[in-house]
């Protein structure tokens, strides 16, 4: 898509740079699926049934390990000072906006 949209704009370069980072990237994908198509070729003869097995497999790892990175990621970012403080915060946010709803009507019939 970036050689496309630089191809678009008229930047060669980018473009360029772009499908050779795109070239790269299939290439490590198929050096990752060799040896998955290998032990899957002494059980699969058909070519069409291990050329999908294989897609499939791969892409249940690629997957998985998204997922996990993804979730230690949630992880380090739930532990973070940061995140506490402006969690502490949204709470705070939360909880005054409830009291104002569960006292306007009390301050309403006071006359405040």
């Amino acid at each position: 898509m970036s050689a496309k949209l630089f191809k678009k704009l008229g930047w060669e370069k980018g473009e360029d740079i772009a499908e050779k980072i795109h070239h790269w990237a299939h290439d490590n994908e198929l050096a990752f699926q060799a040896p998955i198509k290998r032990i899957l070729g002494f059980f699969i003869k058909d070519k069409k049934t291990l050329e999908l097995t294989t897609k499939a497999i791969y892409a249940i790892v690629i997957a998985t390990m998204a997922a996990n990175y993804g979730a230690a990621a949630v992880g380090k970012i739930a532990k973070a000072d940061w995140f506490k403080g402006a969690f502490s915060a949204l709470k705070t946010v939360a909880k005054a906006d409830e009291a104002y709803v569960n006292a306007y009507p009390v301050l309403k019939a006071l006359g405040l």
